[in-house]
């Protein structure tokens, strides 16, 4: 059965590559702005969504490794927070020509990605960039949904595993740049 929150329609760029919804994971900008585009009620509006597909969204700690403990959270198989952000981190490394060839040599702070991926192995380094995100789904080897409030709940593929000839997927929440996992 389809879960409400996985519809299965997607666009994707020529690098495979999911184009996402304007404003998707834009939170951070719009509350610079100082306009009331995103109201504090985001995570209740979430929860509600995802408590109507009967799924339960699941706090994680606010340690600067959010997004990894989100993840391990709805995954099958032990692993720490810790191991997948390291293996998260040698992807990258092992993988820095296609990232190079899909962004240039530097990331949206116009540092080299080879300095990027040093930061991201520091234990309290947040994940915000689309490379992290898709070298993670390449790790574990699912598609990685997340549900956002944007003003609505939505929820897009952000990630997709080129070897997830299963289908599984995984399905966390974000907001306000926290992320929460979202379980069965």
């Amino acid at each position: 059965m389809a879960h409400g929150f996985i519809d299965g329609t997607h666009t994707w760029d020529e690098h495979g590559w999911p184009i996402l919804p304007e404003g998707f994971g834009q939170a951070e900008e719009w509350e610079t702005m100082g306009e009331e585009i995103m109201p504090p009620n985001g995570w209740k509006a979430i929860e509600e969504a995802v408590m109507a597909e009967g799924r339960q969204l699941v706090e994680s700690p606010s340690d600067g490794a959010c997004f990894f403990h989100s993840v391990v959270r709805v995954l099958d198989y032990p692993l720490t927070d810790i191991e997948l952000r390291n293996l998260t981190v040698l992807y990258m490394r092992l993988h820095i020509a296609g990232i190079k060839a899909r962004n240039g040599d530097t990331d949206d702070k116009h540092r080299s990605w080879e300095e990027h991926i040093d930061k991201l192995s520091e234990p309290k380094a947040w994940v915000h960039d689309q490379e992290e995100i898709q070298a993670t789904a390449q790790v574990i080897g699912r598609d990685i949904y997340c549900i956002q409030y944007t003003g609505e709940v939505q929820s897009t593929r952000v990630a997709r595993a080129l070897d997830n000839e299963t289908e599984l997927t995984i399905l966390i929440a974000r907001h306000n740049d926290h992320y929460k996992a979202v379980t069965p």
